[in-house]
């Protein structure tokens, strides 16, 4: 089966690697597994909607097992830091919140997974729509069009 990925942006223009930036669950342009609610969120104000096809390399979605560990491995590296550095107040991490731990599920990936194109975790939180989000690493692993 093959993944197909949705992302809303201004213009018509292509997404491209220039479209990479920094959000809350790391660095990479930013898409989502399509559904009616994630699509009216992201093009609300009229933005393009873009049909992003997988062809080729590893993505990783974090669920299940995947998760677990992800989720288990930031709670670590949070419990490392608040013994480190006084006063610090040590985040809950969830199977729920994960996405928020951006830098960390970087360096999860560059270690456990460092060919990989692209990886999913939830996108949950208040006044945005529940769904899947993807955070592309390699945009020439797929195959961009225009939807409308």
């Amino acid at each position: 089966m093959t993944l197909k990925l949705e992302r809303c942006q201004q213009g018509a223009e292509l997404p491209t690697s220039a479209n990479s930036c920094s959000g809350e669950a790391g660095y990479g342009v930013y898409a989502y597994v399509p559904s009616s609610g994630m699509r009216a969120y992201y093009s609300a104000n009229g933005e393009s909607i873009f049909s992003l096809v997988h062809r080729c390399g590893e993505i990783v979605h974090f669920r299940g097992a995947r998760r677990h560990a992800l989720v288990s491995f930031i709670r670590t590296e949070v419990q490392k830091l608040g013994r480190a550095m006084v006063g610090y107040k040590v985040p809950v991490v969830s199977g729920n919140n994960v996405q928020r731990f951006g830098s960390l599920i970087e360096f999860y990936i560059s270690e456990r997974y460092p060919n990989a194109v692209a990886y999913l975790v939830p996108h949950q939180g208040p006044g945005i729509p529940t769904g899947t989000q993807a955070v592309i690493r390699d945009l020439s692993a797929f195959d961009c069009q225009l939807v409308k």
